[in-house]
């Protein structure tokens, strides 16, 4: 039903007419309408910049991701692992595995000695940490010594209390503190605490 108000005029105290305030109605409801879709939207863009936020902060002060491509770390770890690693825990200990930012490239090795310890390989392929022979149960190839290296290394070698020295599990071949020499602890990116391996189809 159309809704009429009735008007009196100044000019005429004789004659009324109606005038139908309908579509104005229609008009003020519809405002109100695009009114709160445009609040609500605003709100949903406010949130999602701040979760955007939130998750950028995270994985670049607390968390980091990293996709291994190659055996270095086999068979604990195959290409195409995805690494999750923490970047707050500075403190660190032989048998971890970390992410080493090292010579504009990263990788991921685990820790077998660290500031202070003499480091040395024998002649049969065997780590040897402070005149000690590790049993490493893991490792399935000898811990051989490299002939081309990135920087000159020379065995036994003693690390610097800042320094850590970090080998791949697959020994033959891997890019390591064998090719590039010690780790400085500022290199270390983080420590991998979690491991998604990704179906093959």
């Amino acid at each position: 039903m159309s809704e009429k108000i009735k008007v009196a005029h100044a000019d005429s105290k004789t004659s009324q007419d109606f005038v139908d305030f309908t579509n104005v109605n229609k008009i003020i409801r519809q405002k109100r309408v695009d009114v709160s879709n445009k609040n609500a939207i605003i709100s949903f863009l406010k949130k999602l910049l701040l979760i955007i936020l939130v998750l950028w902060l995270l994985f670049t002060f607390v968390f980091g991701f990293f996709v291994v491509y190659n055996d270095d770390v086999f068979p604990k770890m195959v290409p195409s692992d995805l690494l999750m690693y923490y970047r707050l825990d500075r403190n660190f200990y032989v048998g971890d595995v970390v992410v080493v930012g090292k010579n504009e490239a990263d990788y991921a090795l685990r820790l077998v000695a660290s500031g202070g310890d003499e480091v040395d390989i024998s002649k049969e392929g065997q780590l040897i940490v402070n005149g000690s022979y590790q049993a490493e149960t893991n490792i399935f190839y000898p811990t051989g010594e490299y002939d081309e290296t990135a920087e000159e290394i020379k065995f036994p070698l003693k690390l610097k209390e800042n320094e850590v020295f970090a080998l791949g599990d697959m020994r033959r071949g891997a890019k390591d503190s064998r090719y590039f020499g010690p780790v400085d602890r500022d290199e270390i990116k983080g420590k991998v605490f979690a491991l998604y391996r990704r179906s093959k189809f």
